[in-house]
């Protein structure tokens, strides 16, 4: 799968990109993984208005784990959902419908 952003990274990126106006909430899109692995999925929300112009938010989960905050909340295929920033998502063709609308 060619990137957009022509990244060699197995990590999910979390660096500010330049904003790709593809991307909206209930768009389909392809989203890299820490692990190198690519999933599907569906944006279910864009958290911008709550992230900085420059910078990370990190943000407390529970009693143990601070988390970093991330633009985009997507909806995967497998019906977990993931939590990542610009770099790591691709914006698919509309022929990539979701799954549990056909």
């Amino acid at each position: 799968m060619a990137w957009t952003d022509g990244s060699e990274s197995t990590g999910v990126e979390s660096a500010p990109a330049p904003a790709n106006t593809e991307l909206a909430v209930s768009g389909r899109v392809a989203v890299r993984l820490e692990s190198g692995a690519t999933v599907r999925g569906t944006i279910f929300d864009d958290f911008a208005d709550l992230l900085p112009g420059a910078g990370e938010v990190n943000v407390r989960a529970d009693e143990q784990r601070i988390v970093t905050a991330r633009r985009w909340g997507i909806a995967v295929d497998d019906g977990t959902l993931v939590f990542v920033d610009d770099a790591a998502v691709e914006a698919l063709p509309t022929d990539h419908q979701d799954p549990a609308t056909k």
